[in-house]
């Protein structure tokens, strides 16, 4: 068991979600003794740099290295390292942009029938506003997949927060790869990491809206991270924690057929 289990008494209650800075850099910045170290480090890293050397085509990968190199402008910015910038923003040019005109032919854009979602931006969107520009509604595509955005008037058929489940404090997947048992979510990080960078979108279109939303969902998945879990695989815990308990079965059986994949 992880955490406390506070008790509720009652048949409704009120959720507050604390507010979530969302920032581009560091909320508690770098040391200035180490900039030197990390300048070395990123001349090091953003010379790696290469297009052509992503073998592994499948979502997560490719879009970890996209996520690896957009953090390394981030960090140069920061620390003053601006002639960096230049460089990752051609690597994520090259590796962004076909995927976006649907011309990536490792994994390129589909879409399910039901719910119009994508089967399979945001820091180059803020170094290269023109680009962003231009790829606003593809962008936008992206992060509809995964969460809603409209207000009163949107015609989106799922529940407010998507993929959240406020009962269970926990999330079904986003949908960026075929399931056979519906939406699940692996860990509450990949949650955080894709609705922060949602609200990171926010702010380089200048979408107050998009921020909120993704800063509320950040709020939730890391208040999320705190509620008791355990397995069931111990079936001494099984009949007192079927009906409360985060992991299910079927849940835990996917799991085990993903790791071995």
């Amino acid at each position: 068991m992880i955490a406390g289990v506070v008790g509720v008494v009652g048949d409704s209650w009120m959720l507050e979600a604390e507010h979530v800075p969302v920032t581009w850099h560091s909320i508690r910045g770098f040391n200035q003794d180490s900039y030197d170290e990390i300048k070395q480090a990123l001349c090091r890293d953003v010379g790696a740099l290469s297009s052509s050397k992503i073998a592994n085509t499948s979502s997560s990968c490719y879009c970890r290295s996209i996520a690896r190199a957009a953090r390394f402008a981030m960090i140069a910015e920061e620390v003053g390292f601006l002639d960096l910038i230049s460089l990752v923003k051609k690597f994520l040019k090259e590796t962004i942009q076909p995927w976006l005109d649907g011309t990536f032919r490792g994994n390129g854009f589909l879409y399910e029938k039901q719910w119009g979602g994508l089967i399979t931006k945001s820091v180059l969107a803020k170094i290269d506003p023109n680009w962003g520009k231009k790829y606003r509604s593809e962008a936008y595509s992206v992060i509809e997949d995964f969460m809603n955005l409209g207000g009163k008037d949107s015609k989106s058929k799922y529940t407010r927060l998507r993929c959240f489940d406020l009962f269970m404090l926990h999330s079904w997947d986003s949908g960026l790869e075929d399931s056979d048992v519906g939406r699940f979510q692996l860990i509450s990080g990949e949650a955080v990491n894709a609705y922060y960078s949602a609200a990171l979108m926010g702010l380089a279109y200048n979408d107050a809206n998009l921020v909120a939303i993704g800063s509320i969902h950040v709020s939730s998945y890391l208040a999320s991270s705190l509620v008791p879990r355990c397995s069931l695989q111990n079936k001494r815990w099984f009949f007192d924690f079927r009906h409360s308990c985060v992991w299910l079965k079927g849940i835990d059986a996917k799991l085990n057929r993903r790791e071995k994949w």
